[in-house]
């Protein structure tokens, strides 16, 4: 660990050195668009505040594709045998399926129990639980929206991002693993083209309906995705040059106009897809300037224990959201009155996520334990 250096060589060329294991920067711009996506939820959809604030899920889509390609080409799995890199295919699927399923289990039950039990103050019966069952145990596997929802809202109506986000991680790795270059350098590049165009001009409702092959959802997810595989390539572009200190002021006024575009395009009337992937591109122009760290940003946002757990925040504050808003608008019902009651809102949604990401930190940190001690009594070994 360590804090951030800048040096300057006799040329007055400007190098950065970074011994911090996570990124301040990205870790606040993570806490920024989760508040933005928890108030678009709170004011009826966007129809108060934060008009376009369903478009900050591209943000993390975006960033999530950076992420695993990067883990991708670092670990250089395209000069590995065919063979070794389905097994790596396997293993990061699985990697990512576990860390999912856990968070998003717990946050179905607290779905579950706020709908079923503790606003209705009756148990359903077996034939209605088995009958939610059979409709929500798909989002329980996160393949709720390769179509399983039957174009109807998940049960805890965020999943559907976790959800899409798994199963085009998963397809996106695939097709590198089988045609890497040709993937890259065609296939991807056309079918984003294809898939905007067709986003723009002829989908037709929300994330959730299915049309053609998959969901709304799923090509809303692929195309950020791909945003963020690009992304990846100009960083690693930036990454190798060398600014003097009048690019590097440059790369920082850039990285701040893409992320405050974002944020207006968040808080402006949904404009369709024309809005939704300009914000995907200044999203991935932003993220590869952040990671090159050759702007002055990564110098003034220094990040530290606080800053560590913003991501885990960000993403227990998605989840946890639906099931506190579902218990407000259960007990106060219309908009007015959750108005009225914003701060109480927001202060019960910070105070659950707490208490939600450290049981979920701790039934992770238990599990390989507990599993040990079940296989161990039912196992000969």
């Amino acid at each position: 660990m360590g804090v951030l250096a800048e040096s300057m060589n006799c040329k007055g060329v400007r190098t950065l050195g970074r011994g911090r294991q996570r990124n301040a920067v990205i870790d606040m711009v993570r806490i920024i668009f989760s508040m933005i996506i928890l108030g678009y939820h709170f004011y009826g959809n966007g129809k108060k505040h934060f008009l376009g604030g369903y478009m900050g899920v591209e943000v993390f889509c975006v960033l999530a594709g950076f992420l695993f390609f990067r883990e991708y080409d670092q670990k250089r799995v395209a000069e590995l045998e065919m063979d070794q890199r389905f097994i790596y295919l396997k293993a990061h699927t699985g990697k990512r399926f576990w860390r999912f399923f856990g968070y998003s289990f717990i946050g179905y039950i607290m779905v579950f129990v706020v709908r079923y039990v503790w606003t209705n103050y009756n148990i359903i019966s077996a034939k209605a639980f088995f009958d939610v069952m059979v409709r929500d145990i798909w989002e329980l596997l996160l393949v709720t929206m390769g179509g399983f929802n039957q174009n109807s809202v998940t049960a805890n109506k965020v999943i559907w991002t976790v959800s899409s986000m798994f199963l085009m991680e998963f397809f996106i790795l695939g097709l590198l693993a089988i045609y890497e270059k040709k993937y890259l350098y065609f296939w991807m590049p056309a079918s984003v083209l294809c898939m905007c165009g067709w986003y723009i001009n002829d989908r037709q409702g929300s994330q959730y309906i299915f049309q053609g092959l998959t969901t709304v959802g799923n090509i809303r997810v692929y195309i950020a995705m791909c945003f963020g595989i690009g992304s990846y390539f100009l960083y690693k572009k930036l990454a190798s040059l060398e600014f003097r200190r009048f690019g590097a002021i440059l790369l920082t006024i850039a990285e701040g106009l893409c992320y405050a575009w974002c944020i207006y395009t968040t808080f402006r009337a949904g404009g369709g897809g024309l809005w939704l992937f300009c914000l995907c591109l200044a999203a991935g122009i932003a993220i590869a300037i952040t990671f090159s760290e050759k702007s002055y940003s990564s110098i003034f946002a220094k990040g530290n224990k606080m800053t560590d757990q913003f991501g885990e925040f960000s993403l227990c504050i998605y989840i946890v959201q639906a099931s506190v808003l579902e218990y407000f608008m259960r007990t106060y019902g219309h908009e007015d009155a959750l108005w009225e009651r914003k701060f109480e809102f927001l202060g019960v949604t910070i105070l659950v996520t707490f208490i939600y990401m450290l049981f979920v930190k701790g039934i992770y940190s238990s599990a390989p334990k507990i599993i040990g001690k079940i296989k161990d009594s039912v196992m000969i070994t």
